[in-house]
């Protein structure tokens, strides 16, 4: 299909990768992991032709179609939804239907009705060169598994929320029938029901795929290789087989390198006593006799510590096995009062409706202290509504809840647009920070979420999805929440950071809501129910 090779790219002046050489074979399903920065999406621009590399070459195919879904659309987009993800259908589709109303409605002369019907009929053409119904079932069949088919095509892509273009913009590049598709965090935004669809539509498909993902079992699911960014060392290795097969050949590969520089350092330490030793016995010898014999024996033994000198230079030179480096995770500790037994929230026959559309009746619930709750259901079920009304971010229609007196709440939400963008994050959090912690311990607290200090003086504005997604994060946790309500958490960070949520939520002893789509986290998660969201209902699996 195509070859990268001796590949380097610097963003500003830090190196991304160097001498970086992979082959994508036609039909592979390649997944792309490594931490936020390290330059996934970057390589996914570089190979669609968006930026320039600074050394190496990318060899496409002459006249291959390339398909690429970024991580966002620009909010000020004012195509319209139709014409945005299928413009060829639809402008075919626009014209016939003109000229069909112009014929339906032609009262003149017999020449201009045929002129009419002569327009009508090129219409048509254009409209099954263009795929005609079969295209448009796949195009409704597309936005409907995408969760847009309650949106009308002629909405301006502007008006929609991100997560909704974000859907369109992956709806878009599924009608292409791109030889190459480049995905971009795929999954964020979807529901359980749209990733599986996706899941399926990737595995069936013909097409070669990239695709840059946080989600786990979405890369299990789909990949048949995995490329791995390096940052530590400016690289790209390339394993065969899914995320979970990459991981054992990962871990495997470090045990062994862990193995040999411990086995090596100690053979260095090992030649260097022995070299010290014969040195100073021929130092010896050399210094207390004048026997010629004796003598002769102290320069066999300064030959001999040479030899075993000039081994040692050429290990430290030549053979020396590096000690696995690792990049600084980080470091959470998520407390929060046990209330085992005590009903800490109440739903009392909660309504809401939103332009005068119910999005649920009449929802009754009780939450237990310490339980964790998985919210699940389809896009557009009302979950985050749900968890909004929780927080009293919105009033129910009608109902009413109850959340026991003196729980000190925490909520992730999944917009990061609720930040305000003008102000420094030092800033934001003097602003929300109830115990008003100095300036140095504030900047020390960043640096738990792999901040740096001076960092904390950035403009929110300035700071990359992956950056905004862990800044919502350490807002959420500069307090101890005893119920901790969380909106997709894992939307836009690295594994490395999932992964350490994973483990501080695993001693976490509060209480927990969690809205998520990656079926790993919840895996971690452990939760004791489930509520699910259907038909403006809520009901409650037990685990």
């Amino acid at each position: 299909m195509f070859r990268v090779s001796n590949l380097e790219k610097y963003f500003g002046e830090q190196l991304l990768f160097h001498n970086a050489s992979f082959v994508v074979s036609r039909g592979e399903k390649v997944g792309i992991v490594g931490p936020n920065g390290s330059g996934k999406t970057t390589l996914l621009r570089t190979i669609a032709g968006q930026i320039e590399w600074d050394d190496g070459s990318i060899s496409l195919p002459a006249g291959l179609s390339v398909g690429y879904v970024a991580q966002n659309l620009l909010p000020d987009d004012d195509r319209l939804l139709g014409d945005f993800v299928a413009p060829n259908f639809f402008n075919a589709h626009r014209r016939m239907m003109d000229a069909a109303s112009e014929l339906e409605h032609c009262h003149s002369a017999q020449s201009a009705d045929s002129a009419l019907l002569l327009q009508y009929n090129l219409a048509v053409e254009s409209f099954e060169s263009a795929g005609g119904y079969l295209a448009e079932n796949r195009f409704h069949s597309v936005i409907q598994e995408m969760g847009l088919d309650s949106l009308s095509a002629q909405r301006r892509l502007a008006t929609l929320s991100g997560g909704q273009r974000t859907r369109a913009a992956l709806a878009r590049v599924l009608l292409q029938d791109a030889e190459l598709l480049l995905l971009d965090e795929p999954t964020n935004n979807l529901d359980l029901h749209s990733i599986q669809w996706l899941e399926d539509f990737i595995r069936n498909s013909s097409a070669t795929f990239m695709i840059v993902s946080h989600d786990r079992f979405f890369l299990d699911k789909t990949c048949t290789r995995i490329l791995e960014l390096d940052p530590l060392a400016s690289s790209i290795e390339s394993y065969s087989g899914n995320y979970t097969w990459y991981k054992i050949r990962k871990d495997a590969e470090r045990v062994r390198v862990e193995r040999q520089f411990k086995e090596q350092q100690e053979k260095i330490k090992q030649l260097t006593n022995d070299v010290r030793e014969v040195k100073e016995q021929a130092c010896r010898t050399e210094n207390s006799t004048v026997n010629d014999y004796l003598r002769g024996r102290s320069k066999k033994v300064a030959a001999k510590a040479k030899a075993r000198e000039a081994r040692l230079t050429r290990i430290l030179e030549k053979e020396k096995v590096e000690k696995p480096r690792d990049l600084e995770s980080m470091r959470l500790n998520i407390a929060g009062r046990a209330q085992h037994r005590s009903p800490i929230l109440r739903l009392e026959n909660i309504s809401y409706a939103h332009d005068e559309n119910f999005v649920f009746r009449n929802v009754s619930a009780e939450l237990i202290g310490s339980a964790r709750v998985i919210l699940s259901g389809k896009n557009g079920s009302g979950k985050s509504t749900l968890l909004k009304l929780i927080v009293q971010d919105l009033v129910p229609t009608s109902g009413e809840i109850l959340l026991k007196e003196g729980i000190n709440v925490c909520y992730l939400p999944q917009n990061q647009e609720s930040l305000p963008e003008n102000i420094s994050m030092m800033e934001y959090f003097q602003s929300i920070d109830n115990r008003q912690m100095s300036e140095s311990s504030l900047r020390t607290f960043l640096h738990r979420f792999q901040f740096s200090k001076n960092d904390a003086f950035k403009k929110i504005s300035s700071l990359s999805q992956g950056e905004k997604a862990k800044l919502l994060l350490a807002s959420c946790m500069i307090e101890s929440p005893d119920l901790l309500i969380m909106d997709e958490p894992t939307n836009h960070l690295d594994i490395p950071t999932i992964e350490s949520l994973e483990n501080a939520l695993a001693g976490y002893t509060g209480t927990m809501i969690v809205v998520t789509h990656d079926r790993y986290f919840a895996d971690k998660i452990a939760p004791h129910e489930i509520w699910q969201l259907e038909n403006c209902q809520l009901s409650r699996i037990c685990v």
